[in-house]
């Protein structure tokens, strides 16, 4: 089991929290208590949760989230997921925490483009077909 961890940076006036590892009921608590200090001390207008690292997360780690959500808006900031991996974003839309929680991805998740594979035959027949329609 990695052990997790956090890491926070002020971005000019935002709050960047990336975490790290695994997330479940044994770090849980070290990662909460982490994150509020830094919510707390910074006060920043926006918090990015980044959750590219993480590699394991159960229910307390959505526990978590929720909580860190319902503190930073009571505080009058906005929390922001950012890159959630795959699988976290499959949690996070069967929660329905997508539904109030803004999520930022730098690459499209559970999206895919399905390319027909067509051989240079058909391809040039088409080609030719197009040509002798113009």
């Amino acid at each position: 089991m990695k052990e997790a961890e956090v890491y926070s940076e002020l971005c000019g006036e935002d709050l960047l929290v990336k975490i790290r590892g695994e997330v479940d009921h044994h770090s849980a608590g070290k990662i909460r208590e982490m994150i509020d200090r830094d919510v707390f001390f910074y006060r920043a207008p926006r918090v990015f949760l980044d959750l590219s690292g993480i590699d394991f997360m159960d229910s307390s780690g959505l526990g978590l989230i929720l909580g860190r959500y319902t503190k930073i808006k009571d505080m009058g900031s906005t929390l922001i997921i950012k890159d959630p991996t795959g699988e976290i974003m499959k949690i996070l839309k069967l929660s329905g925490v997508d539904k109030f929680i803004k999520i930022q991805s730098a690459k499209p998740v559970g999206s895919v483009l399905k390319v027909k594979n067509v051989s240079y035959k058909e391809r040039s027949t088409a080609e030719n077909e197009k040509k002798a329609s113009e």
